[in-house]
């Protein structure tokens, strides 16, 4: 293959990436701003990049796909042909207009969906299934499926179903063990149209033109590190990949508190415990992302290391950890980390990786966190304060109610100097925002009852006084 064909597919599907990246991630947010059961929105905001970034990273991918591609060109492809770096590439950045559209010809509450195979040839006799999800405050989420077939020109009808904002729409069709499917969407004042296509299906990642992005966002809280991942996976090939059965990403086998996005998609990840997350789904050729964090337990430790499997065919990679000014991030193969802030102010290290095409690839990701309050610091500084607040309420329970003012003036300075004590700690990343939040609420509490006291012991001395008189 001519050098200068390739490079105007890598250098068009890198500018095909750029656009799309940006309107399919402003698209993300949206769904996920309406739907935002586990606050997924701060970790999402993290995964849009900038232009400069995206054609930086779309070059990253393209170049470890054609790579793969060409390492493995003689191998046949699931359609019996071979594939190669040229084949499509633009198209796992389809145009807009392959997604659902109205349609001022179709009437309300009705939906038409056409089946293609890859040449855009229409599928007779396909069972097409609508799956429908209800979400609303007063009900709830519930779903349900509905079933037509093609016609001779591909085309299913559905109709006189819902329309507005509290029903969502995903037409899918399942063959040769995948299921494809159209962007899911509501219905408004007329019906629509979408389109499936097919394509030939393989379950080996060599005979794919596959590249992926991994971005791990880590926190390190009282009693636990918390991870969240993504994977953003981009299919510049004509196959569509379904992952085997036992196709495992490597987690520490010491990992709990699994959770991901429920999204109208089959592509996801189930946790297997005590080894890490299955891939599951249809990777068509286009871009799919996979969401979900876990969590592992957390003594205390001044510096934490953590290893994690690599996505699959990983190109570029990015870790994010909440850090404070002591915390330092290392990851093994990965630039120096840099500082930044997050839109909530808090103090963010990123360390990135571009893979080469001359790069080994990278099985695993692994994370060396450093500088944290180890449990002689932080947790005697909790402690402590802690200490003060269960303290100062048990004397001040045995105080006498006679107390002139200077015992209150001394109390005060004491839940004064504990108060500042706890800001640096938690400032310091010390004390949780559980703890923090506590034993702040119980030393206001506390300095209100100084207050309180002091006022008490004026008007007893002024009554004295005027007994005296």
């Amino acid at each position: 293959m001519p050098t200068h064909r390739l490079e105007t597919r890598v250098d068009d599907a890198r500018k095909a990436v750029a656009r799309k990246h940006a309107y399919r991630n402003n698209q993300y947010l949206l769904v996920r701003e309406s739907t935002n059961s586990m606050q997924w929105l701060t970790f999402a905001s993290l995964l849009r990049p900038s232009r400069t970034r995206a054609v930086l990273l779309a070059t990253a991918l393209c170049t470890t796909a054609v790579h793969h591609a060409q390492a493995q060109q003689a191998a046949p492809q699931a359609n019996g042909s071979p594939d190669s770096p040229e084949a499509s590439a633009e198209a796992a950045f389809r145009d807009d207009n392959d997604g659902p559209r109205e349609s001022s010809s179709l009437e309300q509450g009705t939906i038409h969906v056409r089946v293609v195979d890859a040449d855009k040839r229409p599928v007779p006799r396909a069972e097409v299934t609508l799956g429908i999800v209800y979400n609303s405050v007063a009900k709830g989420e519930s779903r349900k499926r509905v079933v037509a077939t093609t016609n001779e020109s591909g085309t299913a009808l559905f109709s006189n179903l819902d329309t507005g904002s509290e029903v969502a729409y995903r037409p899918t069709f399942q063959q040769d063990g995948a299921t494809f499917a159209s962007t899911p969407f509501r219905l408004g004042d007329h019906g629509i149209e979408a389109t499936i296509q097919t394509f030939p299906v393989t379950r080996d990642l060599a005979k794919t033109i596959i590249a992926s992005q991994s971005i791990a966002y880590i926190e390190v809280k009282d009693d636990r590190i918390q991870i969240e991942q993504a994977f953003n996976f981009y299919n510049f090939g004509k196959n569509a990949w379904v992952p085997p059965t036992d196709f495992v990403i490597p987690l520490p086998d010491k990992f709990t508190a699994f959770a991901t996005q429920n999204d109208m998609s089959d592509v996801g990840v189930d946790a297997v415990a005590g080894r890490g997350v299955k891939l599951h789904g249809t990777f068509t050729p286009g871009q799919h992302s996979v969401e979900f964090r876990w969590q592992l337990p957390y003594a205390g430790a001044s510096e934490i290391e953590v290893a994690f499997g690599a996505s699959p065919r990983m190109a570029a990679a990015r870790v994010i950890a909440v850090a404070s000014k002591q915390m330092t991030l290392t990851v093994d193969g990965f630039d120096p980390a840099t500082p930044t802030t997050s839109n909530a102010g808090q103090r963010l290290l990123i360390s990135e990786k571009q893979l080469r095409r001359s790069d080994t690839p990278m099985p695993s990701v692994n994370v060396a966190i450093r500088g944290l309050p180890s449990a002689g610091a932080g947790r005697l500084i909790a402690s402590v304060v802690a200490f003060a607040v269960v303290a100062a309420g048990v004397a001040f329970g045995r105080r006498p109610r006679h107390s002139d003012g200077r015992q209150s003036d001394e109390r005060r300075r004491q839940v004064l100097a504990d108060l500042a004590e706890l800001t640096r700690a938690r400032r310091d990343g010390a004390v949780g925002p559980q703890s923090h939040e506590q034993a702040y609420r119980e030393l206001m509490d506390e300095l209100a009852q100084t207050f309180a006291l002091e006022a008490v012991s004026k008007s007893q001395t002024k009554r004295r006084a005027a007994s005296a008189a």
